[in-house]
């Protein structure tokens, strides 16, 4: 299958938890993250074409910010290797120009400490 990514996933070295924001809900722990979407690994498969508004909490503050709050849609979900997990990759519907900064912030953070 070809890539169709357009950007370059950083991955994450460290547990950043991925909420549900309306509900309050972990949806699992950020895999990798670009500018335009992100992967997560949870429990629980999230339905494909699902649009959530979801909470990365970060793991230190970045621009005096403790979260990033986005709109993004699911585009896949698998079973991971380990079956008791799922891979599900996001693209982001709704960013606010502030927490694209927070995204590019988050990413900077995690390639300076790699």
């Amino acid at each position: 299958m070809p890539e169709r990514r357009k950007e370059t996933r950083t991955s994450i070295d460290r547990t950043i938890d991925v909420l549900d924001e309306d509900y309050r809900e972990k949806l699992g722990t950020l895999e990798d993250i670009s500018p335009s979407g992100l992967r997560i690994r949870g429990k629980e498969p999230v339905e494909v074409y699902d649009e959530l508004r979801v909470l990365i909490t970060l793991p230190g503050p970045i621009l005096g910010k403790k979260s990033i709050s986005v709109t993004a849609v699911c585009v896949w979900s698998k079973p991971d290797s380990e079956p008791e997990y799922w891979l599900s990759g996001f693209e982001f519907a709704h960013v606010s120009q502030a927490a694209a900064s927070l995204v590019l912030g988050l990413i900077l953070e995690i390639q300076k400490n790699v």
